[in-house]
């Protein structure tokens, strides 16, 4: 088989088709490097000198790239500091003693540990003559019947079967959890706690209310949520057992 011939590309078609398309030039770093280390002092007025315009266009990517780059640290940085927060608030709920002082520390010290406005506790209750699972007279602990429960969670009750967590934002709060805080609601996460007793498997959340609109969205990472949540169910089971 014979060797390809090499195609010669005339000065002329080269000028036509950088002229087509200058951009070409300007994409290409190797060129860019080249340009800005040329020399030349017999370039009159007349002439322009696109190392100006090579510096220029590297300048842009350099902005882009340092942009980038400061948005995926930021993004890195809050969610390094959402993970501190979170463990913080657990070793927070590990020094309660039993459950009045672990939902007394969920309802004053959590929320600004996790910068949130509420944390809730909301539990199933029935015409079953058992006890609620978590027996307490607590302002974080609110008892509900399943057409309570249904109503609140609406449609996005099925994001918690999927997924454990659902996240939304709201025009106000429900009262049967924030009470006559319900107003100053309007965004929240639902985690789904899947709490176990000695006699029955109970429906329990955690609900983290805010203030802010943009606090809880709809397909927000829930990796941490998800974490602190199971924190959180695991040392009410240990004092359910003891």
């Amino acid at each position: 088989m014979k060797p390809r011939k090499k195609r010669n590309i005339s000065k002329l078609d080269l000028k036509q088709k950088i002229l087509s398309n200058p951009e070409i030039i300007l994409d290409d770093p190797e060129i860019l490097l080249h340009l800005g280390k040329t020399q030349n002092p017999e370039l009159g007025d007349k002439v322009i000198d696109i190392r100006n315009i090579a510096i220029n266009k590297l300048e842009k990517v350099l902005f882009e790239t340092e942009e980038f780059n400061r948005v995926a640290l930021q993004a890195a940085s809050e969610n390094f500091q959402g993970a501190i927060s979170m463990l913080n608030a657990i070793l927070v709920l590990l020094e309660a003693r039993n459950l009045d002082e672990f939902f007394h520390k969920v309802l004053t010290r959590i929320p600004k540990i996790i910068n949130v406005d509420y944390v809730r506790f909301i539990q199933l209750t029935g015409n079953s003559s058992l006890p609620p699972l978590v027996d307490i007279n607590s302002l974080a602990v609110k008892n509900l019947t399943q057409d309570e429960l249904n109503s609140y969670l609406g449609i996005e009750g099925k994001d918690l079967y999927d997924e454990g967590v659902a996240m939304r934002k709201v025009t106000k709060g429900n009262t049967n959890i924030y009470g006559n805080l319900a107003s100053h609601v309007k965004s929240e996460a639902i985690i789904d706690l899947s709490l176990d007793s000695d006699y029955d498997f109970t429906l329990t959340f955690l609900i983290l209310g805010s203030t802010l609109p943009e606090m809880f969205e709809d397909g927000m990472e829930t990796d941490l949520l998800e974490r602190f949540g199971s924190g959180f169910a695991r040392i009410i089971e240990l004092f359910l057992k003891n």
